[in-house]
């Protein structure tokens, strides 16, 4: 909502599998988070995607290029952040627009970064617990 977001998704890798799973989802249709929660994504097939988050947290995809399984295949723009646990890609967030709605804002990619760090200390505080 804070970021104007059509649809928002959250994926967690699964190291012993090395798949990333969906874990929440928002803003898609039920049938629509139904399916993709239930498909694991290899890492090997995003690897390109997990690549471009070297050294920056937020980047935005040009339409067109963004990975299979990762958004609702709506076009528009997509925003992909970093969870991370100290430098270990544990996850991230997908975020879409849809259909002719305008690019993030750097403000946008800022405030996407910080939600992200807070996210992460939860993420690991659960993991904690467990």
């Amino acid at each position: 909502e804070v970021l104007s977001a059509h649809t928002s998704r959250t994926l967690m890798w699964h190291p012993a599998a090395d798949v990333y799973l969906q874990v929440a989802a928002h803003g898609a249709a039920p049938e629509e988070s139904a399916a993709t929660r239930a498909v694991p994504i290899p890492r090997a097939a995003i690897e390109s995607l997990l690549e471009r988050f070297q050294g920056r947290e937020v980047f935005e995809a040009e339409q067109g290029e963004q990975a299979a399984g990762l958004t609702g295949g709506h076009g528009g723009h997509h925003l992909y952040i970093a969870l991370r646990s100290g430098t270990d890609l544990i996850g991230l967030q997908v975020l879409e627009r849809r259909g002719q709605a305008p690019a993030f804002s750097e403000t946008e990619h800022r405030i996407a970064a910080g939600i992200a760090q807070v996210a992460t200390l939860a993420l690991e505080r659960a993991r904690m617990v467990e």
